[in-house]
């Protein structure tokens, strides 16, 4: 069985120009900046390691590199913050077009 697990590009959108250039120039947001764009959390490399050996797994953090949408997979994790919820829903739709299954999950800070 082939499966991958996925952490989603992470992206901050507004169509008002002034949060935009908020969210890009203050120094104040960077560390938020930084933890929107920051590596996935554990939970997608738990589950990687607590997976049996037999299973071949894939581990993609898009913000690294991209989909290689021609391989098989049987099963699709994706985990997701509520700014990478788009495109977790994008690459949810096209990953069960190639016919794998998918698993959605996402994570809401508090």
């Amino acid at each position: 069985m082939k499966i991958a697990l996925i952490s989603p590009k992470a992206k901050f959108t507004t169509n008002i120009l002034e949060l935009q250039q908020m969210w890009g120039n203050s120094p104040f947001l960077e560390p938020y900046r930084n933890v929107w764009a920051s590596s996935p959390g554990t939970g997608l490399l738990t589950l990687a390691a607590l997976t049996p050996r037999s299973y071949e797994i894939d581990f993609i953090d898009e913000n690294i590199e991209d989909i290689d949408y021609s391989n098989n997979y049987d099963v699709v994790g994706i985990t997701a913050m509520t700014q990478q919820a788009l495109r977790a829903y994008e690459l949810a739709d096209r990953l069960r077009q190639n016919g794998s299954h998918v698993i959605l999950g996402v994570f809401i800070h508090r």
